[in-house]
């Protein structure tokens, strides 16, 4: 009885036109995230950018012509703007990774998220006991989230004293608290002594690809790579059944017109299972033939470019 239930509340929701929501923060918020990592011979910052629409449509003219060396120079102006100090010195931030991708915001526009991962090198005869400084520049005058925390790079690492927490409250600009976006965080300095200790890990997302792979994955898109008993496969089959008809009776669906020709047509099991073939064959057909356009970029600066761009409506 309950799983009848469940069923039709999902039925009942699927009629109710789904809201597509801007930006959180509104669509003109820029926003930053620094995670302070320190390690034994050096200091690792990640860094998050997200751009809601408006912002990222205002950069499109830079974005276009390469987003790959967009991203690079994004992440060059933005490390600029970051001052970190050791033990009263500045110290000089390197890129060591970057990735960028394009999330889709209000009405199908794009937005942007940039991630970088910045390192600093501790010098070695640098006392056990250092003392850090950071300051983020970037959009001093841009209203958005900004938000700071530092914890130890190596397990080796210790950190005495800190001005910012350990934990963050976005999970890296992706899920802002509801009850803090009337009054967004606007922390733009951290002070943190930590005892030094180990060597600092080279970043496992060095390839941005998987790094982007990795951050988009959900539970669905897991499932194509998991190890299934046949109830599972069965029963999958038959809620994408379900859900598929749900999806089909939804208004503007030709579809929905197809149906309504059977029944005004009085027509037989046999004539439904030849229409329903031939939507589910134009449909598959349709999707091969993405994939194959998409996929037909060859050369090496054109497979770099080609999903950056597919996001801003671009061709390759």
């Amino acid at each position: 009885m309950v799983t009848f239930v469940g069923l039709f509340t999902s039925l009942l929701g699927g009629f109710i036109p789904e809201v597509v929501e801007a930006h959180p923060l509104g669509n003109f918020t820029i926003n930053h995230y620094s995670r302070i990592e320190p390690a034994g011979n050096a200091v690792q910052i990640y860094y998050v950018l997200d751009m809601a629409e408006i912002p990222t449509f205002q950069d499109k003219p830079r974005i276009n012509p390469n987003p790959e060396t967009y991203a690079d120079a994004k992440a060059n102006e933005l490390g600029h703007n970051l001052h970190l100090t050791l033990d009263g010195k500045p110290a000089a931030l390197h890129v060591l990774t970057r990735t960028l991708s394009f999330p889709e915001g209000q009405g199908g526009l794009p937005t942007l998220r940039l991630q970088v991962v910045y390192t600093a090198e501790l010098s070695s005869n640098a006392s056990t006991s250092v003392e850090l400084s950071y300051r983020d520049d970037n959009d001093p005058d841009r209203i958005g989230w900004r938000e700071i925390v530092a914890r130890p790079g190596i397990e080796e690492t210790q950190i005495q004293r800190s001005s910012v927490p350990q934990q963050d409250q976005s999970d890296e600009l992706r899920n802002y608290p509801a009850g803090l976006l009337t009054s967004p965080l606007a922390v733009r300095e951290a002070r943190i002594t930590f005892i030094r200790g180990g060597v600092a890990p080279v970043p496992s997302e060095a390839n941005p690809a998987q790094a982007a792979i990795r951050h988009t994955q959900t539970a669905f898109a897991e499932l194509a790579t998991a190890e299934l008993s046949l109830q599972a496969v069965l029963l999958a089959l038959v809620i994408a059944m379900f859900f598929g008809a749900q999806h089909a009776l939804q208004p503007g669906h030709g579809k929905t017109i197809v149906a309504a020709y059977l029944v005004g047509s009085r027509g037989t099991p046999k004539h439904a299972l030849f229409l329903g073939g031939t939507v589910t064959a134009t449909h598959t057909a349709g999707v091969y033939l993405l994939g194959f356009v998409t996929g037909s970029c060859q050369p090496t600066s054109c497979r770099r470019s080609c999903t950056p761009l597919l996001a801003l409506g671009q061709g390759c």
